[in-house]
């Protein structure tokens, strides 16, 4: 297996299982946080796993933070469309009928718009058969989100 296969499935579940405390944090029914309590906590999660991660791979240095300020931007951008997207989350988990499993369900057909957006920016698929593959991905994507929802 390629190791960004299995790093993909690390990330899945990790996504699938954030959104569990989440619920438990913002939902009426739980603890009824408000957001920027959540929102802390999880900056704070955040930044312990980095530490540690950075601690262990020693792939932490200051030198390259502050020359690069091209990446620093666009990972700042990517951070603040990320924290779009949680927020949407956490105000819909607030709500005791949100179901989490059907929530997720449509936050996980944000594949679609990054099949889109990568082959438009990124100019990736280029070959045709490519393009029927994520094609066909999308339509099943599309159809198991629809089946969850109902």
């Amino acid at each position: 297996m390629k190791s960004w296969v299995l790093l993909g499935v690390i990330a899945s579940i990790s996504f699938g299982l954030s959104a569990i405390p989440l619920k438990y944090a913002t939902g009426k029914e739980y603890v009824a946080a408000p957001y920027h309590t959540v929102i802390a906590g999880s900056l704070l999660g955040m930044m312990t796993v980095l530490i540690i991660y950075f601690y262990c791979t020693g792939s932490f240095n200051l030198k390259d933070l502050v020359s690069n300020n091209k990446a620093l931007s666009l990972g700042y951008l990517s951070g603040a469309i990320s924290v779009i997207g949680s927020l949407a989350v956490m105000i819909a988990l607030k709500d005791p009928d949100t179901e989490v499993s059907k929530l997720m369900a449509i936050v996980s057909t944000s594949v679609l718009i990054t099949a889109v957006f990568s082959s438009i920016f990124l100019r990736e698929n280029t070959l045709l058969i490519e393009k029927f593959k994520i094609l066909g991905g999308i339509l099943l994507l599309l159809s198991g989100a629809k089946l969850i929802v109902r």
